[in-house]
């Protein structure tokens, strides 16, 4: 049986503090991964500690508990043998010292904190690359992200309503066809949807590009074998039902001809920050929430008359791509127009055959059917339970780019197996690793890992859910 522990490292107020081996008394890291983006899960660890160390007190003589802040950086490790295999990066979001001398912290990871950052919305009428479309989202807030050149280059355009930016992230990187991985890394790992395939039996073969034999048609080859003697004997096998359809709606956007008023009230002074409910064009407003100019000296200073007033005429109003700031010095109306863009939709949509399927028993006579012979026979069909996905909200999938979306969405309908198992302590896997498992009646599942829940304390066993396909041996 291998030899571990968790390692959990702080950085606080410019120290690195650690902790390792029996100093964590228990620790539990959740990561997560959704195979082609409609959702950007979360991961989360929660770490309990024990210390002796009187900085981490509660009370005013604990100076390291009162630089315990939301977002604090902790890096989670496990040593495997005496060696040291980093688990992921997370940020401070719970803490607290149920008994004396142990501390208990809840952390989430980049994606986590994302979700506690608002984003005013965006709108690009001209295609963008999915690289430019990421960084408008995130580097404002400063987050560490890297995005493979695989995708970088994909092109998008569209809306973005205001909402959270872990929700922002999602529409773009679902339009580009990416994913997020935050697993055993600092950052926020970009990079593309690769979904599984059945694969084929014989030996490997090079025509060209691509290949054939071992190696999937058209898709990676997998990462690595979980057999047998790699898993305890916990494990399931689920087959989730058959999506009977799929619908996917496009967006596109023209400019809208007559103007609308998108926001008018009184305003007491103060500052406000008007957040459009759709995208709008030439927008104006009338009225207070002008930035009031000032006449200034060359050095900057504001120039006064005799009696010590400020020399200012009424300014310009701070249009955002998708808000308005209003400074409102004093009470008054004020009224934003601005020319809507106009959203056309467009459907695609796909029906599984195998949703019906026809079956039949018995036997005529003679060797064919012929007219006002007798059958002796029975014909009778099943359908699968209705089970159509709708994605009707994707505002960044338009019309151009929705069918690969649209091709994405029907291959992952595919992966139908859900395989859970507990493995026993390996390095080698992590959310978003393709594994072909030996599962259950001698038969093989070629998945993509989802979601591994990783007990550090507890010999460093590794719930591990996979979604696949049968491996057609």
């Amino acid at each position: 049986m291998a030899n571990t522990y968790p390692i959990v490292r702080l950085n606080i107020n410019n120290q690195t503090i650690e902790f390792r081996n029996h100093d964590v008394i228990d620790a539990r890291v959740i990561q997560e991964v959704h195979p082609i983006g409609i959702e950007v899960p979360a991961s989360m660890a929660t770490i309990r500690i024990y210390t002796t160390d009187p900085r981490f007190s509660p009370f005013s003589d604990g100076e390291f508990y009162a630089e315990l802040v939301n977002n604090l950086i902790v890096d989670v490790y496990e040593s495997l043998d005496d060696v040291e295999h980093y688990i992921g990066r997370f940020y401070l979001d719970e803490w607290k010292n149920p008994i004396e001398n142990e501390f208990e912290f809840v952390c989430r990871d980049a994606i986590g904190v994302l979700d506690t950052i608002s984003f005013d919305g965006m709108f690009w009428e001209n295609s963008v690359s999915l690289g430019e479309a990421i960084s408008t989202i995130l580097d404002p807030v400063g987050i560490p992200y890297s995005v493979s050149d695989v995708v970088a280059g994909r092109m998008v355009k569209g809306y973005l309503p205001a909402s959270k930016l872990r929700e922002a992230l999602q529409q773009v990187l679902f339009a580009g066809r990416a994913i997020a991985v935050t697993a055993q890394s600092d950052q926020i790992v970009i990079k593309d949807v690769v979904l599984p395939v059945p694969g084929v039996n014989e030996t490997t073969q090079y025509y060209g590009d691509p290949y054939f034999g071992q190696v999937f048609f058209g898709d990676y080859q997998y990462d690595g074998v979980i057999g047998t003697n790699d898993k305890t004997d916990k494990q399931d096998l689920k087959l989730e039902p058959l999506v009977t359809g799929i619908e996917l709606i496009s967006h596109d956007y023209t400019k809208g001809l007559t103007q609308e008023e998108i926001y008018s009230a009184w305003l007491e002074p103060g500052d406000y920050k008007i957040v459009y409910s759709k995208p709008y064009y030439d927008v104006v407003a009338e009225g207070v929430g002008s930035v009031p100019a000032y006449l200034m000296t060359e050095d900057n200073r504001a120039i006064t008359t005799e009696d010590s007033c400020v020399l200012s005429w009424e300014g310009a109003y701070q249009y955002g791509v998708n808000h308005i700031f209003l400074h409102v010095v004093i009470a008054g109306n004020v009224v934003v127009r601005g020319y809507p863009w106009i959203a056309s939709t467009r459907a695609f949509v796909y029906d599984e055959a195998e949703a019906t399927k026809k079956y039949s028993s018995g036997a005529v006579y003679g060797d064919t059917a012929t007219y006002g012979e007798v059958y002796y026979a029975k014909f009778w069909q099943v359908s699968a339970a209705p089970n159509v996905w709708k994605v009707e909200k994707a505002t960044m999938v338009s019309a151009d780019i929705a069918p690969d979306v649209f091709n994405m969405l029907i291959h992952f309908a595919k992966l139908r197996y859900r395989q859970n198992m507990t493995l026993f302590p390996r390095a080698s896997i992590r959310p978003g690793h393709f594994k072909l498992v030996e599962s259950l009646y001698q038969k093989g599942v070629n998945g993509i890992v989802t979601k591994i829940t990783s007990k550090l304390t507890g010999g460093f066993l590794l719930d591990t859910e996979l979604l696949g396909i049968e491996r057609k041996f």
